[in-house]
């Protein structure tokens, strides 16, 4: 079966920031609070995690402001500077599996 994944963004937090140019960026994104999930069958496993941006290096002609920013875009964000978070969510889903197939036994001495 194939493992399916998703991510959540729970928040996302601003602030105005001067830039490198010395432009103010209005409600500039540096926080991003997100959950990720990857889900085998009837096991899930989640992982929470923060992602501080530091905006002051973006020129004014890239930058996103709050509400032109999208949901991929934000997701992206997580994926470029967490690559190895799939690798990290099987481990965690092969680890639990073969949890679960796990049966309790009582002691040999009573």
């Amino acid at each position: 079966m194939a493992i399916a994944y998703s991510t959540i963004i729970n928040s996302l937090k601003t602030t105005d920031v001067l830039n490198a140019e010395g432009v103010t960026l209005q409600k500039a994104i540096v926080n991003v609070e997100w959950t990720k999930t990857a889900t085998e069958g009837s096991v899930s496993v989640s992982i929470s995690g923060s992602l501080s941006l530091d905006p002051r290096g973006t020129s004014s002609n890239n930058f996103r402001s709050f509400s032109s920013v999208t949901e991929d875009q934000v997701k992206s964000w997580i994926n470029s500077k967490y690559p190895d978070v799939e690798n990290l969510h099987k481990k965690m889903l092969i680890a639990l599996i073969d949890e679960q197939s796990m049966s309790s036994a009582e002691l040999p001495w009573g």
